[in-house]
Protein backbone atom coordinates (compact mmCIF):
# COMPACT_ATOMS: atom_id res chain seq x y z
CA UNK A 1 0.00 0.00 0.00
CA UNK A 2 0.97 3.41 -0.66
CA UNK A 3 3.34 5.02 -3.06
CA UNK A 4 6.31 3.97 -4.86
CA UNK A 5 8.30 6.05 -2.33
CA UNK A 6 7.23 4.63 0.44
CA UNK A 7 5.47 1.17 0.45
CA UNK A 8 4.01 -0.17 3.52
CA UNK A 9 3.23 -3.89 4.37
CA UNK A 10 0.42 -5.04 5.65
CA UNK A 11 1.11 -5.36 9.15
CA UNK A 12 2.22 -1.75 8.73
CA UNK A 13 -1.44 -1.11 7.60
CA UNK A 14 -2.79 -3.33 10.36
CA UNK A 15 -0.77 -1.86 12.95
CA UNK A 16 -1.67 1.65 11.71
CA UNK A 17 -5.57 0.89 11.60
CA UNK A 18 -5.10 -0.56 15.64
CA UNK A 19 -3.97 2.69 16.49
CA UNK A 20 -6.32 4.71 15.50
CA UNK A 21 -9.42 2.87 16.73
CA UNK A 22 -7.64 2.62 20.09
CA UNK A 23 -7.29 -0.94 20.35
CA UNK A 24 -3.93 -3.21 20.51
CA UNK A 25 -2.55 -4.81 17.94
CA UNK A 26 -2.60 -8.12 18.18
CA UNK A 27 0.49 -9.68 16.01
CA UNK A 28 -0.75 -12.38 13.86
CA UNK A 29 0.54 -15.88 13.51
CA UNK A 30 2.39 -16.08 10.01
CA UNK A 31 2.94 -19.40 8.43
CA UNK A 32 4.91 -20.95 6.08
CA UNK A 33 3.18 -21.98 2.86
CA UNK A 34 4.43 -24.92 0.89
CA UNK A 35 6.75 -23.60 -2.65
CA UNK A 36 4.03 -24.88 -4.54
CA UNK A 37 1.44 -22.29 -3.06
CA UNK A 38 3.27 -19.62 -5.23
CA UNK A 39 2.51 -16.88 -2.89
CA UNK A 40 3.34 -13.40 -4.63
CA UNK A 41 6.37 -12.29 -2.62
CA UNK A 42 5.84 -8.31 -2.81
CA UNK A 43 3.44 -6.40 -4.57
CA UNK A 44 2.50 -2.53 -4.05
CA UNK A 45 -0.27 -0.13 -5.81
CA UNK A 46 1.59 1.97 -8.42
CA UNK A 47 -0.25 5.60 -8.70
CA UNK A 48 2.14 6.73 -11.57
CA UNK A 49 -0.64 6.48 -14.10
CA UNK A 50 -3.29 8.36 -11.87
CA UNK A 51 -0.45 11.28 -11.22
CA UNK A 52 0.01 11.37 -15.20
CA UNK A 53 -3.58 12.30 -15.33
CA UNK A 54 -3.14 15.33 -12.66
CA UNK A 55 -4.40 13.35 -9.66
CA UNK A 56 -2.24 13.80 -6.21
CA UNK A 57 -3.37 12.09 -2.94
CA UNK A 58 -4.57 15.17 -0.43
CA UNK A 59 -5.37 12.81 2.46
CA UNK A 60 -2.24 11.54 4.86
CA UNK A 61 -2.83 8.37 4.95
CA UNK A 62 -3.14 8.11 8.70
CA UNK A 63 -6.11 10.74 8.22
CA UNK A 64 -7.29 8.38 5.69
CA UNK A 65 -7.80 5.89 8.05
CA UNK A 66 -8.81 7.45 10.44
CA UNK A 67 -11.57 8.72 8.21
CA UNK A 68 -12.55 5.72 7.15
CA UNK A 69 -12.82 3.84 10.47
CA UNK A 70 -15.35 6.86 11.61
CA UNK A 71 -17.18 6.28 8.55
CA UNK A 72 -17.59 2.59 9.28
CA UNK A 73 -18.50 2.77 13.20
CA UNK A 74 -21.11 5.96 11.87
CA UNK A 75 -22.92 2.93 9.17
CA UNK A 76 -22.68 -0.47 11.53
Amino acid sequence: VGSPDAPMSVLEVMRAMAECAGVPFIEPEVKERDARFHEIAEQSVRDDKLRALGWLPIVPFNEGIARTLAWYEVRR
